[in-house]
């Protein structure tokens, strides 16, 4: 594993520039002010997460837009995703958590009108983010040529046999 870069500032707006640039070009960094390694994890949507938004965009069809714990929801559906990977489409924008003054209820998701679109195939989503400090880095396809691909629903489903509308009337 290669070293990751570091360098020694005299001001801190030098520092959050230079910080600013290594995670636009995806290196891993010792932040200059922290010490802490630093960098940007490069997300795709994938058909594990189309399944949970085809069950949640069903879920919405038959209650409404209420928050459903997804966890549950799934284990109803007898579909398991034990590293929570459906929770990344809110980096796109699909889904959104019920938040309380008092931290209860967590694991309450619901999916958006954007959520909905792209389910309806009406919409187009880059295929890849790029995540620091649960925020999306914008990266250019000069970085990452893969940043600027667009899919649709069909495209993150994509297997033979495969049916977005089976998923939702689970």
């Amino acid at each position: 594993m290669a070293k990751p870069k570091t360098m020694t500032f005299r001001w801190l707006a030098q520092a959050i520039t230079w910080v600013g640039n290594c995670l636009l070009a995806r290196t891993k960094i010792l932040c200059p002010c922290c010490g802490l390694m630093v960098y940007a994890t490069r997300r795709r949507i994938d058909k594990k997460m189309g399944i949970a938004l085809s069950l949640l965009g069903g879920y919405r069809d038959r209650n409404g837009n209420e928050y459903v714990h997804v966890g549950r929801l799934m284990a109803r559906k007898n579909y398991v995703d034990k590293n929570r990977d459906w929770s990344r489409l809110k980096h796109w924008g699909f889904i959104e958590e019920r938040v309380s003054a008092t931290g209860e209820g967590r694991g309450f998701w619901r999916i958006t009108d954007d959520g909905m679109d792209f389910l309806d195939r009406n919409s187009q989503v880059p295929k890849i983010r790029y995540i620091f400090n649960d925020e999306i880095v914008p990266i250019t396809a000069s970085v990452d040529p893969e940043a600027a691909v667009m899919v649709d629903i069909n495209q993150v489903m994509a297997s033979e046999g495969f049916n977005v509308n089976d998923w939702r009337a689970l």
